[in-house]
């Protein structure tokens, strides 16, 4: 075929490969934020966890971007979204555009963890933000829409429910934005203070501790019921 797709059943086995690299992406932002909260990584051992941590984060970062956006030099055994599909133009005409804040991520990726290259010569470290969760975020809401559009029976049943369980941060403003005008506080997009300082913790969290985070306040707030 045109895509290079594969048979039903090796797309389904390579699906889980594809559910480690996400496991791993936001396992490894999730411990990073720890990391980055606590400032672990200022003695020596405790960077050298940290970089390890952030060469993962990265280096899962760029083999997903590569599954949905393939660079024009993909090699014939790399798997890409495209081969889930009969008519791949599904995927290509639906999938969401690569935003700025992504090109620049890929982008740093590769100069500045995937090669040795001088680049690395311009940046500050102290400056450098990763915001793992922002990445996170946004590779999550792509992911979504593939799972959306790929056939069920060429993706791995675990692949899709742990996406399902994580909770972006546009479905957070969504929703504290939602309970703030049912509350009759102002339009939807004026947030009380209360809220506003719930809305800015839950985004600075990754989107699987905001899953089980909001979980957990669903559950209480059954059981107070």
């Amino acid at each position: 075929m045109a895509n290079g797709r594969r048979s039903d059943a090796e797309l389904k086995a390579i699906s889980e490969h594809l559910f480690y690299e996400i496991q791993m992406l936001f396992g490894t932002a999730q411990v990073l934020a720890t990391f980055v909260n606590q400032s672990a990584q200022q003695d020596l051992e405790d960077r050298v966890v940290y970089n390890a941590l952030l060469d993962s984060f990265t280096i899962h970062v760029r083999s997903l971007l590569d599954f949905l956006y393939p660079p024009s030099n993909f090699r014939p055994d790399d798997v890409i979204a495209n081969h889930f599909f009969d008519d791949d133009t599904v995927w290509i005409q639906q999938r969401p555009a690569k935003s700025s804040f992504i090109q620049a991520v890929d982008r740093d990726v590769n100069k500045r963890v995937a090669h040795l290259t001088y680049a690395r010569l311009n940046v500050d470290p102290q400056a450098s933000d990763w915001n793992y969760s922002r990445i996170a975020d946004e590779i999550s809401q792509v992911l979504r829409v593939f799972l959306d559009l790929a056939p069920r029976d060429r993706v791995c049943d675990s692949l899709r429910n742990f996406i399902s369980q994580v909770v972006s941060a546009d479905e957070v403003v969504k929703l504290l934005a939602s309970y703030s005008s049912s509350a009759g506080v102002g339009a939807s997009l004026s947030l009380d203070p209360v809220t506003e300082s719930v809305l800015t913790l839950l985004l600075r969290l990754t989107p699987l501790d905001r899953s089980r985070l909001l979980n957990e306040a669903h559950q209480l707030a059954q059981g107070g019921n």
